[in-house]
C-alpha cells in the first residue's frame, strides 16, 4: 500500500527531485492511485539576509500513475536538496489532488502510511482548540496540523512531532519536512515499516528497501515506536520513551529493479512464466546442500530449525492468496505429519480474542511481510508468548524480523499486484517444511524425485487456456470446483479472476456443489473443474460431480490429464485443458498455473490493466 521515499543531501546545490520520482517508480508494485513530492530548496530570489539563507517548500502532485507526476515535473520542475515523496492508496477521502500526499499545513509537509484511527476526534479537537478547518478528507491532515500547532507552542519541530505522536492512535508511519527546520527530515515508525538507507553525502528513508539506489550500502530498520532525525550526514534515533538508541545497522545488497517485461506483454505474464525457474532454483540449492552437507540454501537452513512434530498443533494465519497457500499446508500437515492443523483469516483472528496455546506453532504467511492484519495477529500471539514461524518473501519485513523463525520463499520481486510466483513458492516452502518434519529421508527422497517439467508452459498449452478464456467473456459469474488439496487451488483461482477480471467467482468443494451451489449452474455459468486422474476414490467422486453439472447443461471447463479426459470422453466436454501426469505432491503447484493463466487471458480479452487492477494494493498495510 502507500509508499514513502525521502532523500536529504549534503550538497545544497544538488537537485533530488528526479531521484524522488525514480524512487516512487520502484514502489509502484505496492499499488496506489496518486503520487506527490515536496522539496526544500534555498531561494535564489531572496538570497541571504543577515547571514541566514531563505528556504522554500515546493510541492508537486498528480492523480493516477507516476507517469503523470513525471509529466507534471517536466512541465514545471521543482528543485531542491531534501524532499519527501509518496504513493497514495486511498483510504480516507476520494482520489483527488487535494487528498494526495504530501499533505501541507502552513510550513509542514508530511507523507503517511497506515491509518490514524482517532482522526475524527483529533479533527474536532483541532477545530475547537485552534479554530482549524480541515482542507482535505484525509486522516493524514490531522498529523500535519498537530505538528504545526505544537510547533507554534514549542518553537521546536522535534518537540512538536513528539507531542503529536502521543496523540495518535493506530498503526502508522510518517515523514515530515519543514522550511522551519530545513536541515532535517523527521520520521516516525508507529507500527508501519520505515527503513533508513545510508550513502556517501546522502541519507534516504523508505517504506521498502527496493526504492534505495545502488549507492546505499547500509540500512537501519526503525523499530516500532522509534522516531528518527535524519540529516545528510547523521541519524539520531529515539525510542517511544524519547531515549536515544543505537539501532543495528545492516549491510544492504542492491537488488536491481527490472522494469522491462522481456518478451512478455506485462509483469503478470512474465511472473507466471518465471515460476518453473524459481522453483527449480530453490530445489537445486537444497539438493546441493543435502548431497554435499553444505549450507548454500537459506530456505533449507531455516526449515531445519523447525520440526512440526515438536508441537501438538499448528495454527496457520494469513490473508488473501497467502491464506489459500496456508490451506494447502493444513492438508499436508495433517495428512503427512498427523498433527492437528487449523486456519484463521488474519483480520478475524484478533477480533475473536482466541485462546493462544503454548503447545501450538503459529505460522504467519505473507508475501510482503508487511500485511497489517497479519502483523496484528502476530503481535497478539507473541504477547501470549507462543512459538511463531514466518513464511515471507521479504526478510527485512516486520513479520520476518519479529517471528522466532523466518523462512524465505525466494520468489524475487513480484511487480504485478496479483500474486503468482509468491503463491506457488509459499506452497513449495510448506511442502518442504512438512517433508523435513517427517525426516531427512523423506526430504531427500522428495528433492531427488522433484520434477518441474510439469510447470513448463508451452505455446500449445497457453493456446488451450486462451480458447477457454474466450468462453468466459459473456459470463456473469464463474464457479471453480475441486476436491481435497485442489479445493484451496479453486479458492485461489476464483480470487485471481476476481482481482484482475472484476467478475464474481467462487471456489467450491466439489462434494458441496450438490448442497446448494448447484442451483447456480446453467448454460451461461462457466464451471471450472480441477479433475486430475487418480486411482483412489477422489477421481471417482469428482466424476460424479461432473456428471451432475453436465446433466444440468453446465458450461464446463475441465482441467485434467490424458487419462481423465479419456474416461470423461463420453460427456463431449468442449473445453478441456490437458495437464501432464504428475505425482500427487506436485498437484497444488502445477494446477495453480492454468488458473493463473485463465484469469490472465480473461482480463486480457476484457482489456483490463492486468498489473495494476483497480482498488488493489500489493502490500496491504492498513487494517
Amino acid at each position: 500500500m502507500c509508499g514513502i521515499f525521502c532523500i536529504i543531501s549534503s550538497d545544497k546545490n544538488t537537485n533530488i527531485s528526479q531521484s524522488l520520482i525514480d524512487g516512487l517508480k520502484l514502489l509502484e508494485y505496492r499499488g496506489y492511485d496518486s503520487a506527490g513530492i515536496s522539496i526544500l530548496n534555498y531561494s535564489t530570489d531572496d538570497g541571504i539576509s543577515n547571514g541566514i539563507a531563505t528556504t522554500r517548500l515546493s510541492t508537486l502532485k498528480a492523480v493516477g500513475q507516476i507517469s503523470n507526476l513525471q509529466a507534471a515535473y517536466e512541465q514545471l520542475p521543482i528543485l531542491g536538496y531534501a524532499g519527501i515523496a509518496h504513493t497514495r492508496w486511498a483510504t480516507h477521502g476520494a482520489v483527488t489532488i487535494n487528498n494526495t500526499h504530501p499533505i501541507i499545513v502552513e510550513d509542514i509537509a508530511l507523507v503517511h502510511n497506515g491509518v490514524v484511527e482517532n482522526y475524527f476526534e483529533l479533527r474536532q479537537e483541532l477545530h475547537e482548540n485552534y479554530g482549524y478547518i480541515a482542507r482535505t478528507q484525509t486522516d493524514t491532515e490531522v498529523i500535519s496540523a498537530l505538528i504545526h500547532y505544537f510547533f507554534i507552542e514549542t518553537k521546536d519541530t522535534l518537540k512538536a512531532v513528539k507531542k503529536t505522536v502521543t496523540k495518535l492512535i493506530g498503526k502508522l508511519s510518517f515523514a515530515v519536512i519543514s522550511s522551519l527546520n530545513p536541515e532535517q527530515i523527521i520520521c516516525v515508525n508507529a507500527g508501519r515499516q520505515l527503513i533508513i538507507g545510508h550513502a556517501s553525502n546522502f541519507n534516504y528513508i523508505a517504506s521498502d528497501t527496493i526504492a534505495f539506489p545502488e549507492s546505499v550500502n547500509l540500512t537501519t530498520c526503525l523499530e516500532d515506536g522509534d522516531l528518527a532525525i535524519v540529516s545528510s550526514d547523521k541519524v539520531e534515533i529515539f525510542n517511544s520513551s524519547h531515549q536515544i538508541q543505537d539501532r543495528k545497522t545492516e549491510k544492504h545488497f542492491y537488488q536491481e529493479y527490472k522494469s522491462s517485461y522481456d518478451s512478455h506483454a506485462n509483469f503478470m505474464h512474465k511472473e507466471i512464466f518465471e515460476q518453473q525457474g524459481i522453483i527449480q532454483s530453490i530445489v537445486d540449492k537444497i539438493s546441493f546442500d543435502l548431497q554435499n552437507n553444505a549450507s548454500t540454501s537459506t530456505v533449507l537452513s531455516e526449515i531445519r530449525k523447525v520440526n512440526l512434530k515438536d508441537f501438538q498443533k499448528v495454527h496457520i494465519i494469513a490473508c488473501g492468496a497467502a491464506f489459500y497457500a496456508g490451506y494447502i499446508g493444513k492438508y499436508l500437515i495433517e495428512r503427512e505429519c498427523k498433527i492437528l492443523a487449523s486456519m484463521d483469516i488474519a483480520s478475524e483472528f484478533t477480533m475473536r480474542q482466541p485462546v493462544v496455546d503454548s503447545n501450538t506453532l503459529y505460522i504467519f504467511i505473507s508475501q510482503s511481510g508487511e500485511t497489517a492484519d497479519t502483523i496484528s495477529a502476530m503481535e497478539y500471539v507473541k504477547k501470549h508468548k507462543a512459538s511463531t514461524l514466518a513464511i515471507v518473501n521479504r526478510m527485512q519485513s516486520p513479520i520476518a524480523k519479529n517471528c522466532d523463525i523466518s523462512i524465505p520463499i525466494c520468489a524475487g520481486i513480484e511487480q504485478s499486484v496479483a500474486a503468482t510466483k509468491t503463491f506457488t513458492t509459499q506452497i513449495l516452502v510448506l511442502i518442504l517444511l512438512v517433508m523435513n518434519s517427517k525426516g531427512e529421508k523423506d526430504l531427500t527422497s522428495f528433492i531427488k524425485n522433484f520434477d518441474t517439467s510439469s510447470l513448463k508452459i508451452t505455446a500449445e498449452f497457453e493456446e488451450q487456456i486462451s480458447r477457454a478464456a474466450h468462453q468466459l467473456s459473456n459470463a456473469n459469474r464463474i464457479l471453480y470446483i475441486g476436491r481435497d488439496i485442489l479445493y484451496p487451488i479453486c479458492l485461489e483461482g476464483a480470487l485471481k479472476i476476481k482481482e484482475i477480471g472484476y467478475i464474481a467467482a467462487e471456489g467450491i468443494p466439489a462434494g458441496e456443489i450438490k448442497h446448494g451451489p448447484i442451483a447456480l449452474v446453467d448454460e451461461k455459468t462457466p464451471v471450472v473443474i480441477l479433475a486430475p486422474y487418480s486411482e483412489d476414490e477422489m477421481f471417482a467422486k469428482i466424476v460424479s460431480n461432473i456428471q451432475e453439472i453436465h446433466a444440468r447443461k453446465g458450461n464446463i471447463i475441465l482441467i485434467t490429464c490424458k487419462k481423465g479426459k479419456e474416461i470423461l470422453m463420453n460427456l463431449d466436454i468442449k473445453n478441456v485443458i490437458l495437464m501432464p501426469d504428475i505425482k500427487k505432491e506436485m498437484l497444488p503447484i502445477t494446477y495453480a498455473i492454468p488458473l493463473q493463466l485463465l484469469a490472465y487471458h480473461y482480463a486480457l480479452n476484457m482489456g483490463y490493466n492486468i498489473d495494476k487492477p483497480r482498488n488493489l494494493a500489493k502490500s496491504v498495510t492498513v487494517e
